[in-house]
């Protein structure tokens, strides 16, 4: 019994593809057709059914057309075991690479969510919980140095791009306040000078993925972390691991231009003071436009924030607001 032939047309639509999709394939010589008549028609079998979902699927799972001509010259199996298992390979770094892409946008809605939801110069009491950080010291030699800090802000981003990893928001910088003059035993105290102690994110363990901390470094404090990072020069991995502690935090934004940062971070803890609210000394800043840059220079919004001492009274303030200038 002769073979039934399909038409192009026909042969594409039991394929769920096109007519062009079939000359295409017929050009790259990938599926060519079981005849072709002498007017040009082109006739196709319902046996290459089989050849056209092969090609479908090696596709499907990122074959390149090259690729797949490479894997139809030969089918042997010891061939194709290796042709899959290198897909299979590629595959696996495609859905890494798709994750962090989720991750990155998962950050960026949370980040413009609590920018949306929240009033800039105002201070707000909310209990956060306990975080496990990944931070990436600043030398104390560089720590009051704008160009070193950037310096050592780009070799950590650096650190996440060579390994294919993104920082987790919340992250930014961990700083310390100084009343005194360095060197300059009774000076009188100068506040809203600051030093940078370190960069932080949010460590991937928190979303189920294992971190190692590194043997020199177990979890601890965030300042305790950088400083210790800080003593070993020359370490190839400086990123340690820190907690930011469960507890009530004072939280403000600030918007405006980026001379005025310190200025508002003098504020707030000025505020904090002249209302009895002691905190543990270590300030948490991030960029809350890190995501959405504005052309506008005035559009800076920095989210500041300290964990408070708690006791009776400021318990009660819990979810309670005032404002910066209050």
């Amino acid at each position: 019994m002769s073979q039934k032939l399909l038409t192009t047309g026909a042969f594409a639509k039991l394929c769920r593809t096109t007519k062009e999709t079939l000359f295409h394939y017929d050009r790259e010589n990938l599926l060519k057709p079981k005849y072709t008549a002498g007017n040009g028609y082109r006739y196709y079998a319902l046996d290459q059914l089989w050849d056209y979902e092969i090609i479908a699927t090696l596709k499907d799972i990122g074959s390149s057309l090259r690729e797949i001509r490479y894997y139809l010259q030969d089918t042997d199996p010891d061939r194709i075991l290796s042709f899959l298992q290198e897909k299979d390979r590629a595959l696996d770094e495609e859905i890494a690479r798709l994750l962090r892409r989720r991750l990155f946008l998962g950050d960026m809605l949370k980040s413009l969510q609590e920018l949306s939801s929240s009033t800039p110069g105002t201070v707000t009491l909310v209990r956060q919980e306990e975080a496990l950080l990944e931070v990436w010291p600043i030398a104390p030699a560089d720590a009051r140095n704008a160009c070193a800090v950037w310096e050592t802000f780009y070799t950590y981003l650096e650190y996440y791009r060579e390994r294919s990893r993104v920082v987790r928001w919340p992250f930014g910088m961990i700083l310390n306040r100084l009343d005194e003059e360095d060197g300059q035993p009774g000076a009188a105290p100068r506040p809203g000078r600051y030093v940078w102690r370190c960069f932080f994110g949010l460590a991937a363990g928190q979303t189920g993925k294992a971190v190692q901390a590194p043997d020199r470094m177990p979890a601890q404090m965030p300042d305790q972390a950088a400083e210790q990072a800080a003593e070993l020069p020359g370490t190839p991995d400086p990123l340690g691991l820190a907690v930011r502690r469960e507890g009530l935090y004072a939280v403000c934004l600030h918007k405006g231009n980026y001379l005025e940062q310190e200025e508002a971070l003098t504020a707030f803890l000025d505020v904090l003071e002249r209302r009895g609210l002691r905190h543990d000394g270590q300030i948490f800043c991030s960029d809350m436009l890190v995501y959405s840059r504005h052309k506008d220079k005035t559009s800076y919004v920095n989210r500041y924030s300290v964990r408070l001492e708690e006791d009776e009274s400021a318990a009660r303030r819990a979810g309670t607001s005032f404002p910066l200038d209050g």
